[in-house]
């Protein structure tokens, strides 16, 4: 009996030091896309004004920032069309004013353009 006791002894003393491995619920997904959100807003806040100042209201219905990143904001477009005469603004002289127009908040030097993902049906 008293093996058996001192191995029951052993058991608790060791189960003590056990630490449960920490709780990934989905409230700390949840947590993580809040601040992924919260980032990316602070991020293309002044950004996004400027956008919406210069570029004319139909491109801006058919385009969204996506993010920026090393200094280069990623632009998306709905469709090949969009994209083309979005370049055409920003090679015409755009990208410099949106960069002159972004006084506080991140500094950007070069806008990529790119298409939007199309949805799987």
């Amino acid at each position: 009996m008293a093996d058996a006791e001192r191995d029951l002894r052993r058991l608790q003393s060791s189960q003590a030091e056990y630490r449960a491995p920490p709780n990934h619920g989905i409230g700390d997904a949840f947590r993580q896309l809040a601040e992924d959100a919260d980032r990316k807003h602070r991020q293309l806040g002044a950004l996004s004004a400027a956008w919406q100042e210069l570029v004319p209201e139909e491109l801006r219905a058919r385009t969204g920032l996506c993010g920026l990143r090393r200094g280069v904001l990623t632009v998306e477009a709905d469709d090949s069309g969009t994209l083309y005469e979005l370049d055409r603004l920003l090679r015409g002289g755009l990208d410099h004013r949106l960069i002159g127009a972004v006084r506080s908040g991140p500094a950007f030097r070069r806008i990529k353009l790119r298409l939007r993902d199309s949805p799987i049906f």
